[in-house]
Formats: C-alpha cells, sequence, structure tokens
C-alpha cells in the first residue's frame, strides 16, 4: 500500500467518524444561489458535486429538473445520509477525488464547496476534475484565503478542525496559479459571503462590507482550458 493511499484512507476514516457523529443537513442556500446567478446553467445537463459530505449543497439544486446531479465523496457515511434524506434524485458514489469513476468528458458544470484544500494529492485530483469535464466544462470553486483576514483577526488562526485530516491553505493568487496549472482557466473571483447558522448581525455585515482580500473563502469561477 502506497503511502498516499495511507493519507487517504486516514483522511476517509476522520470523515467518516465527522458524520457518524454529525449528522446535520446543513444550509447553504445562498452558495446554490451563487450557481444560479452566475454560472449559465443550461438545462439538460449534468452536475457534478465532487466532496459532497451529506449532499447540502446538491439539495438546493434539485429545482433544476434538467439537471442530472451526481455527488462523489470519500466518506460512506456522509453519502448515506444525503441517501437517506434525498432518496434517489442524486446518483451518489464513493471515491476519492484523486481517482474519479467517470468517463472523460462527461459532465458539463463541476462544483467544489470548501473540499480542495481537504485532498490528499491536490494537484491529481484537480486533473481528474478536469479530465471528466467536457471541452467547454463549467468549475464553480470555493477555497480558503491564507493570506490575513476576517477569519483570522477573530480566531487567530485561517485552519478549522478539519487540519487533523488535512489542510492546505494558499492565497487567492496561489489558487489561482494552482488550478490553471492543472488546466482550470480562472474567469472570475468573488468573495464567498454567505452566512453560516448563528452568524450574528455585526457579522454578516462585516461579512458583507469587507474588501475581497480579507475574507475568509473565495468563490472562483473557471473553464476547462482547451487543448
Amino acid at each position: 500500500m502506497t503511502k498516499e493511499n495511507d493519507e487517504i484512507i486516514r483522511i476517509r476514516n476522520f470523515y467518516d467518524k465527522y458524520f457518524t457523529r454529525h449528522r446535520e443537513f446543513y444550509e447553504r442556500e445562498r452558495h446554490a444561489a451563487w450557481v444560479k446567478w452566475l454560472l449559465p446553467l443550461k438545462q439538460p445537463a449534468r452536475l457534478l458535486d465532487v466532496a459532497c459530505g451529506n449532499c447540502y449543497f446538491l439539495s438546493h439544486l434539485l429545482q433544476y429538473p434538467g439537471l442530472e446531479l451526481t455527488g462523489t465523496d470519500i466518506s460512506a457515511t456522509a453519502l448515506a445520509i444525503g441517501k437517506e434524506i434525498l432518496g434517489p434524485r442524486i446518483h451518489l458514489v464513493c471515491s476519492a477525488t484523486e481517482n474519479l469513476p467517470f468517463e472523460s468528458g462527461y459532465f458539463d458544470y463541476i462544483t467544489c464547496i470548501g473540499s480542495l484544500e481537504h485532498f490528499s494529492n491536490l494537484p491529481r485530483a484537480l486533473r481528474e476534475m478536469v479530465r471528466v469535464g467536457k471541452p467547454d466544462a463549467l468549475y464553480f470553486i470555493q477555497v480558503p484565503n491564507a493570506s490575513l483576514n476576517y477569519k483570522t483577526l477573530m480566531k487567530g488562526t485561517s485552519h478549522t478542525f478539519q487540519i487533523d485530516a488535512k489542510e492546505e491553505l494558499h492565497t487567492k493568487d496561489e489558487w489561482v496559479k494552482i488550478l490553471q496549472n492543472s488546466g482550470v482557466r480562472v474567469t472570475n473571483i468573488f468573495k464567498d459571503d454567505a452566512f453560516r447558522p448563528g452568524f450574528t448581525s455585526l457579522k454578516r455585515f462585516i461579512l458583507k462590507i469587507m474588501p475581497l482580500k480579507f475574507c475568509p473563502h473565495f468563490i472562483i469561477l473557471g473553464r476547462k482550458e482547451r487543448p
């Protein structure tokens, strides 16, 4: 067994344990709204949500009847929660992103929210995300900001509890370089101002007015580079 496989197993065990204890179906209506307004959601089309967790994000895309929705995650426990809540309406596959079980050029849209930083082999995972995208595939990605930002000022760190699995943080420019080196041409970057449950009015106000460079997370839009 290779060192990379060992790490994938360790990461899988971490998230299996996490979702065994935390079955909450988190709200992410704002993220679904980002997709609605920032991507031209043509239908019919195929959308893949990579590292979908318990499918909280995919659940908000069920309103688009012309979208064929697929989710992958390394944690079978997380997917079981999503399947229990959503039933057969979304195709779910337990798989590490480093080895996606889909044919090349299959999906019109690939989304990944808050997960790139946790992959065992980020370059390989991104190459797989690019491989399964159609020649004109669009990418919608949320990543953390490693630079000094609102979160580091409030908490003293940009890391989360998931650092115990793996957490690889980068600046905005670094993320752009990583994505473009993997075959995703970045077309736009926005601050992620999605409100989390429990945010106070003050936190919501600060998040709304802060400049892009100080936001804790970026929303990155991209398009598959043509050969």
